[in-house]
């Protein structure tokens, strides 16, 4: 529910100062679908909701069982090993010397996998039932951990594009447009962090080991790499790194955005979600 009025709040941000996608606000049945609804309706060039394509809610729903297959396979792994594999049960990377990293590594893997799946159920579940009423809705990821080859296309091209899309809109754009595109960067990372901030301050409410400041660490990390590639983009290193094979990059990627992992992470695993999400899931049960 905290996520959902999150997320409204963003889309009333929108309709203040007309910066949804085109068509949103051009009718009251428009904003109120575009409003109510958990994924991103897709709007025609007119302003008009666009109709399904056939199959996409079979579509949807084929994804939406493979990702919660693979969201079961992965939390067998994770309760049988407290979702740190390599590390001790109780460890927390987020409170040790440099958040654990190298070790910590396979940890934060795992959890990011985990959060990945379980928000791809959520997003194919909501854009199935969309589909199934007869509208089409922007996918809301493409394949972040398989595919992607720098820190600015995971960021701006694959990960949770549902809200990238709105920051883009609300705040990036914005401010691109009268002082630059940095700080319009730093303006959508710095939204997204706080917005992760009080979800994860909901979540853990009470929880006397929370400290908040974590995510907004993480997100100003990322906004860093996507600075740095910016700049080194135009150099013999940024050359030399986009000529490495697609794999090659996407190794070097998750190497240089997960040590940080821990900060985002910590939120999710000490308070239990994880844990949770995979006590309502069927699973195998094997000793680590």
């Amino acid at each position: 529910l905290s996520e959902l009025a999150t997320a409204g709040f963003f889309r009333l941000v929108e309709l203040a100062f007309s910066t949804g996608p085109h068509g949103f606000d051009t009718g009251l049945r428009n904003w109120v679908l575009y409003f109510v609804t958990p994924s991103e309706i897709a709007f025609d060039d007119c302003g008009r909701p666009k109709a399904a394509p056939a199959g996409e809610a079979k579509a949807c729903l084929r994804s939406l069982a493979g990702h919660a297959l693979l969201l079961s396979a992965l939390c067998s792994v994770g309760e049988a090993t407290a979702f740190v594999p390599l590390l001790p049960a109780s460890a927390d990377p987020a409170a040790m010397s440099w958040l654990g990293w190298p070790r910590s590594l396979p940890a934060v893997w795992l959890q990011a996998w985990c959060f990945y799946a379980l928000l791809m159920v959520q997003f194919q579940f909501w854009r199935s039932v969309a589909a199934a009423l007869g509208f089409a809705t922007v996918p809301a990821f493409d394949q972040p951990l398989t595919r992607s080859t720098s820190p600015r296309d995971f960021w701006g091209r694959r990960w949770n594009l549902f809200i990238h899309r709105m920051m883009h809109r609300s705040f990036f754009a914005p401010c691109a447009r009268t002082v630059g595109p940095r700080v319009g960067a730093l303006a959508a990372f710095a939204a997204s962090g706080l917005f992760h901030e009080y979800m994860w301050l909901v979540m853990n409410w009470g929880e006397a080991w929370y400290v908040p400041g974590g995510t907004m660490i993480f997100f100003a990390s990322q906004f860093v790499l996507c600075v740095a590639q910016a700049l080194l983009s135009r150099t013999t290193v940024g050359r030399m790194c986009t000529s490495m094979p697609g794999q090659v990059r996407l190794l070097l990627t998750m190497c240089i955005a997960l040590p940080l992992g821990p900060l985002f992470f910590q939120g999710l695993h000490r308070g239990g979600l994880l844990t949770a999400v995979a006590h309502m899931l069927p699973r195998v049960s094997w000793a680590a």
